[in-house]
């Protein structure tokens, strides 16, 4: 069986990666009469089945052969890590992929879309001595700093993260993070891939009690260099 990951948005490409959730799924978000555009070919990912580095690469590779990936060098379209679940939960396969998609592609810019929501338990094998952290740190923000690193070394610059509010508390009445994670983390990750130099981009969407000013501002404050608003749809 063939297993459909790609889809489109805006001429640019998309690679979903997986299902599983953090929080609210980024579908979800925008809202309870929001879809997918038919023009978007998106589905969910089917019978369990996730993409291997491999298949991402080759995925990718054959479009951008068949020219319907923009790769010239000035104005060259990323290609972004995404879906409806959390890509950060398959970190491993991106950066492989990302790798493997840099040796042959070395212009073609790479994304991740996020919650920025990390956890050591959900994500996969970062390389870190989890005890010792336990022991003399604090764990989760050794496991960001390890994480974005991560993605800057498999050359993923671009990071586009769902910022969603300005308010703790209102963030997780409306993401639902799961396993403990808040808003803190979100501005943690935001922050610490600023501070590696990643260019990120922060979200939120236009719900009536979202106050997209305020979250704009916090977005520039915590070192993002790009800020969208999406509309809702109730």
């Amino acid at each position: 069986m063939v297993h459909k990951f790609s889809y489109w948005l805006s001429g640019k490409l998309y690679l979903n990666v997986t299902n599983r959730l953090v929080c609210k799924s980024p579908i979800a978000l925008r809202g309870p009469s929001f879809q997918m555009p038919n023009s978007s070919g998106f589905a969910h990912l089917r019978d369990g089945f996730e993409p291997s580095a491999e298949e991402i690469f080759h995925e990718v590779d054959s479009l951008v052969s068949a020219g319907k990936v923009n790769v010239d060098s000035m104005r060259a379209d990323p290609v972004t890590f995404a879906g409806d679940g959390e890509p950060l939960l398959r970190l491993n396969t991106i950066c492989d992929a990302a790798g493997l998609i840099k040796e042959s592609r070395h212009g073609l810019p790479l994304r991740l879309r996020t919650s920025g929501l990390v956890r050591g338990s959900d994500v996969e094998d970062v390389s870190l001595d989890f005890d010792y952290f336990r022991r003399r740190f604090n764990l989760e923000k050794h496991i960001v700093t390890q994480v974005v690193n991560n993605l800057k070394s498999s050359g993923i610059r671009l990071v586009t993260v769902s910022l969603l509010t300005d308010n703790p508390k209102q963030y997780l009445e409306i993401a639902s993070p799961t396993d403990g994670t808040s808003f803190g983390d979100v501005c943690n990750f935001v922050s610490t891939c600023a501070g590696a130099g990643l260019q990120v981009t922060c979200t939120t969407v236009e719900r009536p009690d979202i106050n997209v000013g305020k979250v704009r501002a916090l977005s520039t404050a915590l070192g993002a260099t790009d800020f969208i608003s999406y509309p809702y749809f109730p």
